[in-house]
C-alpha cells in the first residue's frame, strides 16, 4: 500500500518484490538504509513482523535478500548510497553491491547500543557513477556519531532541498528524519507495518514544501 504524506510518499511492502509503485520512475539522490544483517536477523524481523502485525511473511537467505536489496538500489539510486551493517556481513555487503554495480568508497567503523552494551557495526558508503569528495573531518565526524545523527552527518554534504532521498528498509524513520532535517522529499518502504507507522507520524509533522 502506497500513502502520499505532503512531498513524502511510503510504501507498506516486501522490498524483495521491488518498489517501482512506491518510485513512480522518480530516481533517488541519496540511499540510506540499514536492512537487516544476516539470514538469522532477516527471519528474525519477519518473527517480529508476525508478532506486532499479525501478518505472516517468509524470511530468506541472506543472501536472496541482498540481492533484492541492491538490485532496487541499482535501479534506483542516482549516485551516491550508505548502507549500516554488522561487521560479520560486511565482505558479502560488499561483493553483492559490486555485482549490482556499486562501488566502495569507504567503510566506517561505528557502534551502536545494546543495552549497556556498545558494539560494533559499520557504515559503507558506496558510489554508482563519481566518486563522492569527502574530507577527512567528515570522515572523523562520521566514525564518532552514532545512532540518528550518523545518518543526518551522512548525507549532509550531499543533501539538496527539495531532493529525494530512499530507504527501502525504512523501519522507524531514522532516513526520513536526516532527510526531513535537509529539506529533502522521503520515500520509505517497510514490511512492517507497526514500524512504519512510527514514519508515518513523524511525516506528517513534516509534511514539508
Amino acid at each position: 500500500m502506497i500513502e502520499q504524506i505532503g512531498v513524502h510518499r511510503v510504501k507498506h511492502g516486501d522490498v524483495t518484490k521491488g518498489i517501482d509503485d512506491l518510485m513512480k520512475g522518480e530516481s533517488a539522490d541519496i540511499v540510506y538504509s540499514d536492512p537487516p544483517w544476516g539470514t538469522g536477523n532477516v527471519k528474525y524481523w519477519h518473527s517480529i513482523n508476525k508478532r506486532q502485525t499479525g501478518d505472516v511473511t517468509t524470511g530468506q537467505d541472506y543472501s536472496e535478500f541482498l540481492n533484492s536489496v541492491f538490485g532496487v538500489i541499482k535501479r534506483y539510486a542516482k549516485n551516491i548510497v550508505f548502507i549500516e551493517g554488522g561487521n560479520q556481513w560486511i565482505n558479502q555487503e560488499i561483493e553483492t553491491a559490486r555485482k549490482f554495480g556499486m562501488r566502495l568508497h569507504t567503510t566506517i567503523d561505528l557502534n551502536y547500543r545494546a543495552g549497556s552494551k556498545l558494539l560494533p557495526m559499520h557504515l559503507n558508503i558506496f558510489y554508482k557513477n563519481e566518486r563522492p569528495k569527502v574530507s577527512q573531518e567528515y570522515l572523523a565526524e562520521l566514525g564518532a556519531s552514532m545512532g540518528a545523527k550518523t545518518a543526518r552527518l551522512a548525507i549532509a554534504p550531499f543533501a539538496k532541498k527539495g531532493g529525494i532521498i530512499l530507504d527501502p528498509c525504512c523501519g522507524m524513520g531514522y532516513t526520513a528524519k536526516a532527510g526531513v532535517f535537509h529539506g529533502m522529499h522521503f520515500r520509505g518502504n517497510e514490511l512492517n507495518s507497526h514500524r512504519l507507522s512510527k514514519t508515518k507520524a513523524f511525516l506528517n509533522k513534516n509534511l514539508g514544501t
